[in-house]
């Protein structure tokens, strides 16, 4: 009998506080099936990567039954390629983004063409509140982490 694989629940855009997705990363509804969340999976990756790499490290090779760990295989790879709001912002609202389309229509468009005008006067609104809340977070020792540089 194989045992259930757990899903990673996806996660609101932090402007949106309350919102809780009914949704995993592999698109599928939470329903009944094992969630967790995706600060959960960071930690099972990070050990599995940690492992893997100590077998690169003595080359040698992976043996057959080691698999990953029992998470949904698209939730993994969509956890991997779409990093979270607080890692990488821009990748994480460009998901959000890229789901629309080049010409989007529907209530969803329509609520984040609200949320980012919104943010939009909040910045044009304070300014100097903005531009402090900008310097505090200054990225420093992450700047090549996130932008490559």
């Amino acid at each position: 009998m194989s045992k259930r694989v757990s899903h990673v629940r996806r996660e609101a855009l932090p402007w949106r506080p309350g919102v809780v997705l009914e949704q995993t990363e592999c698109g599928r509804p939470v329903g009944d099936r094992p969630v967790m969340s995706r600060a959960d999976w960071s930690v099972v990756a990070r050990e599995w990567n940690e492992l893997t790499r100590s077998y690169r490290v003595a080359r040698m090779q992976i043996p057959a039954f080691m698999t990953r760990p029992n998470v949904c295989g698209t939730c993994w790879d969509t956890c991997s390629r779409w990093p979270s709001w607080e890692r990488i912002p821009i990748r994480a609202l460009y998901r959000e983004l890229d789901a629309f389309g080049w010409y989007p229509t529907g209530r969803d468009a329509a609520r984040m063409c609200q949320e980012l005008w919104a943010l939009g006067r909040l910045a044009t609104d304070m300014p100097d509140r903005f531009g402090r809340l900008v310097a505090e977070f200054d990225l420093g020792y992450r700047r090549s982490e996130v932008f490559g540089v």
